[in-house]
């Protein structure tokens, strides 16, 4: 139920299928593997390690059971792109490294967590979904310190709960589904003519520090709404 690449290169030279067991798990430190005239069956629930050094994504993230992603690389320096859109339905886990959207969205569709050295890195096509109303999101959404950019954000979290975010962002748009979004470090900063929508009494953008929410004005608006 384990494969463990390491080094060295795989490449399917036929019509093969790779198929992932319930439960199976991908574990990426290091080479290669190209499915050439082969396929990639990923229906079943599995989970997928990205160790070592950096790279970028390939067909392991194409399954629909796609459950737990966990990024563990070799030093915080390190970083893996995204090749494609990614949805997450389990965990998505950031120990160490950047997981980088690179014009690709993601979907956070089950639970998050990070420490200090795993960092997301936006992009400006991009969009980061939270989406899973049914539990609160688990944990802290940290940027690089230099501020990274989306497209759009869209928050679908437990009602009456908070997606908590510790560093810059520049962003498009957010949408506000249900849950909230704290600002604690750093400064959310809307571009124009983007906005925020989906706000109420119930779900609106807070701040618990240093952070605060930046709009631009565009020149031929007279005013934009904060909603805080």
């Amino acid at each position: 139920d384990t494969l463990n690449l390491k080094n060295g290169s795989v490449d399917f030279s036929n019509a093969s299928s790779l198929t992932m067991l319930s439960n199976g798990i991908f574990i990426w430190e290091g080479g290669s593997f190209t499915l050439g005239m082969g396929s990639f069956i990923g229906t079943n629930p599995y989970n997928v390690l990205y160790k070592g050094l950096t790279r970028g994504t390939g067909f392991e993230t194409s399954g629909s059971g796609l459950k737990n992603v966990t990024v563990s690389l070799a030093s915080i320096t390190e970083t893996i792109s995204l090749y494609s859109n990614m949805a997450v339905n389990g965990l998505l886990k950031l120990d160490m490294g950047y997981l980088y959207l690179d014009a690709n969205n993601l979907s956070v569709n089950g639970t998050y967590s990070s420490t200090i050295n795993g960092k997301l890195t936006g992009h400006a096509n991009s969009t980061l979904k939270i989406n899973n109303p049914a539990v609160a999101f688990g944990d802290t959404l940290r940027f690089p310190a230099i501020p990274t950019t989306l497209d759009s954000l869209i928050i679908n979290t437990m009602p009456s709960s908070w997606v908590v975010m510790t560093s810059g962002l520049i962003v498009g748009n957010v949408k506000l589904m249900s849950g909230g979004l704290m600002l604690t470090d750093g400064d959310l900063t809307i571009n124009s003519p983007g906005v925020v929508s989906g706000y109420d009494s119930t779900k609106y953008i807070g701040m618990n520090g240093a952070g605060s929410l930046v709009m631009n004005v565009n020149v031929a608006s007279p005013y934009v709404k904060f909603p805080i």
